[in-house]
């Protein structure tokens, strides 16, 4: 197998979020701090962004009932709840990282049952949320298609 030669765009975008990446954490804690403003509330915009585009987007109402009205007849399959269980493991494994660092730079006197409850919540909150972003395209591309939606992988 060949690998192919270096994209000297990539290459430059790599060392560009090298860069920001050391120079937002060289001082520790405190410039890290700062630039977690910037990284999580970020997606939430570009999230709101693309949500509010979906929506206007024609077949966008079938992404978001496909999402949300079930296939009873798949809930029998072992398959299917592999696949969830799967999905949750993975979900809630981002949640940890949070968790363990809030653990390590916390003040003494915060309170951590309450971030380990919040942390997941607010995770989960936003899988539903990108749930929602990506099916009101993914109905679009649907109809656009002119194919049902579990077809649209293919």
């Amino acid at each position: 197998m060949e690998t192919g030669s270096l994209n000297g765009h990539l290459v430059f975008c790599l060392f560009l979020s090298y860069l920001i990446l050391y120079f937002s954490s060289w001082k520790g804690v405190k410039s890290t701090g700062k630039m977690v403003w910037v990284t999580c509330t970020l997606p939430y915009v570009i999230l709101t962004i693309l949500f509010i585009k979906g929506l206007t987007l024609e077949g966008s109402d079938k992404g978001l009932k496909f999402l949300f009205i079930p296939d009873w007849s798949q809930i029998g399959k072992i398959k299917i709840w592999q696949q969830a269980a799967i999905q949750i493991l993975f979900s809630s494994g981002v949640a940890f990282g949070p968790i363990i660092y809030y653990g390590g730079a916390r003040n003494r006197t915060d309170k951590i049952l309450k971030a380990s409850f919040y942390i997941p919540l607010a995770n989960s909150a936003t899988s539903l949320y990108a749930a929602l972003t990506v099916f009101t395209f993914v109905g679009h591309v649907a109809h656009v298609l002119g194919v049902e939606i579990d077809e649209v992988s293919t």
